[in-house]
This record gives C-alpha cells, sequence and structure tokens, in this order.
C-alpha cells in the first residue's frame, strides 16, 4: 500500500507545476498573438501604402483627364487583388465620381486609423481613404476598402492552435509529473517498508533489482507553434508577391496608353520634369493627327482606334533611336528629343512628315493617305520650363495645321 500522505504532498507540487506552467504558456500565447497582430499589422500598412502609390499614379491621369471608363477599369483590375472589398473615387467636393464594389447608395462607411480595431474586425474590413493628386493639384480622394477577414482568420487559427498546443503540453506534463509522482512515491513506500523491517530486525529481506526507463523525452510545443505562425507569415509573403507582381501591372497600365502600348500623358510629365530639373536640353515635338476627327465621326470609333494604333507604329518606326515617343490625348502625340540643332530638327520633322505622308490605311474599303500636323519647340532656348514647352509646341502645332496639311512649324516668340 502506498503512503497516502507522500502521494497527497506529490499532488500538491503537481498541481502547483501545472499552474505555473499554465500561466506560462498563456504569456507565451499572448506574446505570440501580440507579434503576429504586429505582423499582420505592418503588412497591411505596407500593402496600404503601396496601393496608395499605386493607384495614385494610375488614377491621376484619367481623373484630370475626366476619362472615368479607363479610371474605372484601373480600378477593377485593382479590386481582383484579394482583400479589396471597394474602391470608390470621390472629387473635392466629396462627391462620387466611380464606384467599384460598393452601392451607389449606400453611404460610405466612416474612416478607421487601425485595421484591427473592434469595428474593422466586427464586419471584417479595414476603410480608409487615400488622397489623390496630380502634382501640388489636389484631384479628390480614394476610398478604399480592405478585407481583415484573412487576417481574422490567421489570428483566429493561430489562437486556436496555439490552446490546443498549450492543452496537449499540460495533458503531457500532467501525465509526466502522474508517472514521476507515482515512481517516487513507490520508491518512497518500498524504502520505508524496508527501513522498518530493519528496525523489527529483520535484516533477510532485501530490495529486489528492478529496471525503470526514465521518460525523459519532452515534446517540443513551442517549436510546433512556431512553425505554425511562420507558415502563417509565409502565406502573407507569398500574398504580397502576388499583389506586387498585379502591382507591376498596375503601374505599366498607369504610365502607357492602353490602345498604342506607348508611355501616356502622366509617363510624359514625369519624363519632361526629370529633363527640366536636370537642366538637360531638350526639344519637344507637338504632332496632331490630320483627318483623325472626320474618320472617327464617320466610320465609328473602331476606325479612329485602327487609325491611331497604325500611326503610332509608323511613328515609333520613324522617330529617332533616342526619342521618348509618348501619347497625350485623342490624335495628339508628343517626341521628346535631347539636345538637338535647330536643323537638325527641322530634318527630323521634315523626314516624319515625308514618312508619314508615304503611307496610306484601308478603312471600310477606302484609302486614305496619313499626315500630320507638327509644332516644335525647345528648352530652355525658347521655353523656361515644361509646361512653358508643351504650351509653346501647341503654338506652333497650330499654326502648322491652319497652314494646310502635313505641315511643321517650329516655336518663333511673334506667334505668342
Amino acid at each position: 500500500m502506498f503512503n497516502a500522505k507522500a502521494m497527497s504532498s506529490g499532488l500538491k507540487w503537481i498541481l502547483t507545476s501545472l499552474f505555473i506552467e499554465s500561466i506560462m504558456l498563456s504569456l507565451l500565447i499572448w506574446s505570440n498573438l501580440e507579434q503576429l497582430n504586429t505582423s499582420l499589422s505592418a503588412q497591411t500598412q505596407t500593402r496600404l501604402n503601396e496601393s496608395s502609390v499605386l493607384l495614385q499614379s494610375a488614377l491621376s491621369a484619367p481623373l484630370v483627364q475626366m476619362d472615368y471608363a479607363t479610371a474605372k477599369a484601373i480600378m477593377k483590375e485593382t479590386q481582383q487583388v484579394e482583400g479589396i472589398v471597394y474602391l470608390v473615387v470621390l472629387d473635392r467636393q466629396n462627391r462620387r465620381l466611380i464606384s467599384v464594389g460598393w452601392d451607389e447608395q449606400t453611404p460610405l462607411p466612416q474612416v478607421e486609423t487601425d485595421p484591427f480595431n473592434p469595428n474593422a474586425l466586427s464586419d471584417a474590413r479595414f476603410d480608409t481613404r487615400i488622397p489623390l493628386k496630380l502634382g501640388d493639384t489636389p484631384l479628390g480622394t480614394l476610398a478604399i476598402g480592405l478585407s481583415t477577414q484573412f487576417y481574422i482568420q490567421a489570428r483566429k487559427d493561430a489562437l486556436m492552435r496555439s490552446m490546443a498546443i498549450a492543452f496537449l503540453e499540460l495533458l503531457f506534463s500532467a501525465l509526466l509529473l502522474l508517472s514521476l509522482n507515482y515512481w517516487f512515491s513507490k520508491k518512497f513506500v518500498l524504502l520505508t517498508e524496508q527501513a522498518k523491517s530493519i528496525a523489527q530486525g529483520n535484516y533477510q529481506q532485501k530490495l529486489s533489482p528492478s529496471e525503470h526507463h526514465e521518460y525523459d523525452q519532452l515534446v517540443m510545443a513551442f517549436n510546433q507553434m512556431s512553425d505554425a505562425i511562420a507558415l502563417k507569415i509565409e502565406q502573407l509573403e507569398s500574398a504580397h508577391d502576388a499583389q506586387k507582381q498585379l502591382n507591376q501591372k498596375i503601374t505599366h497600365l498607369a504610365t502607357h496608353d492602353n490602345l498604342t502600348t506607348l508611355p501616356n500623358a502622366h509617363a510624359l510629365d514625369s519624363y519632361l520634369n526629370q529633363q527640366v530639373n536636370n537642366q538637360q536640353p531638350c526639344s519637344l515635338f507637338l504632332m496632331d493627327l490630320d483627318n483623325f476627327k472626320r474618320i472617327n465621326d464617320t466610320f465609328g470609333h473602331h476606325s479612329g482606334d485602327q487609325l491611331l494604333m497604325t500611326f503610332s507604329q509608323l511613328l515609333k518606326q520613324h522617330a529617332p533611336d533616342n526619342a521618348f515617343v509618348a501619347r497625350l490625348h485623342g490624335d495628339e502625340f508628343v517626341m521628346v528629343l535631347p539636345e538637338t540643332e535647330p536643323k537638325q530638327l527641322s530634318a527630323v520633322a521634315s523626314t516624319l512628315c515625308h514618312q508619314i505622308a508615304n503611307h496610306t490605311i484601308h478603312i471600310n474599303a477606302q484609302l486614305f493617305h496619313l499626315g500630320m500636323s507638327i509644332g516644335y519647340s525647345r528648352f530652355p532656348n525658347e521655353a523656361p520650363d515644361a509646361r512653358s514647352l508643351m504650351n509653346q509646341a501647341d503654338i506652333a502645332m497650330y499654326r502648322a495645321k491652319t497652314a494646310g496639311k502635313n505641315i511643321y512649324r517650329a516655336y518663333t516668340p511673334n506667334m505668342d
């Protein structure tokens, strides 16, 4: 028979040890959840910052040109990213211009600052807003809703897994401590009986040798819990890489014309500002396609698009190798050349007019000759900044257009 007092004392130590262990496991679970929250919050903020820069770049040019169809297409493509619930563009008076993923009749939710506040967790959505600007000019605001469902589920899974591992750890510890207590109590009873026997003068009774196994192998529960958290972070990084690839695609859409694949007005502004800020002399050619409006109005937008694509291919083919070619809007195109002598500029314009005029296009079984009007100006010789350079080239282009077809003009101060 075992010594009841020894067993009772052993159980007290077991309960005390399990209580202390449960406190330590609770603190560890809380620490791991805080670490997970910090990581998820950082991922959310990084994701929001990247989306803010890319969406502002992608939407600025369409909004300035009031090309809401292009802006909506970019927003729809952006919404395909897992975790974006809605996107709504507001003007400077907070009036809705474009809505994707949000009912236009439903008021927008309040702006939230923390993706893990009770409201964001209750509706599984983080509602925030991004200012839209073109340079220093405010264009409006982009309301964006990021789903927090993935983060909520990740936190819930981590908590459940941690609690399950903690429970198994406590259960294993309890079994191990009970086994040790049983073994020590049994040995204590044998020693006590042997001591009593010796006290009674029975020296013949000996303890029989026995083999016993020390169950000293512990389950590495904390490593399992750390591995589970590492797996979740790896999944978040994988989702981040997928979003990065999509952001690169959005960046290309934001800086290139969808129809002609040429750089768009936003890319042109960046290039010109870089040239001007670095005081790099350059010349800007503004080109307007002749007869585009007549063909577009007579035969429809499809024929107009066909003409624009043909013209853009010819322009890329015959433009100098060091030229930056972009589509400004409608039937207007821009070519920027690095520092070039005036005679060479005239030769470039003449060659372009000649090469374009040598091409024809069939539209609805009708043959059309291509032609364009060119106006150009130089920085810093005539224009002190990018805006003046564009305005002067525009003035020269309209002088060429009024003078006839397929003509070029260089800007001179007497044109103002």
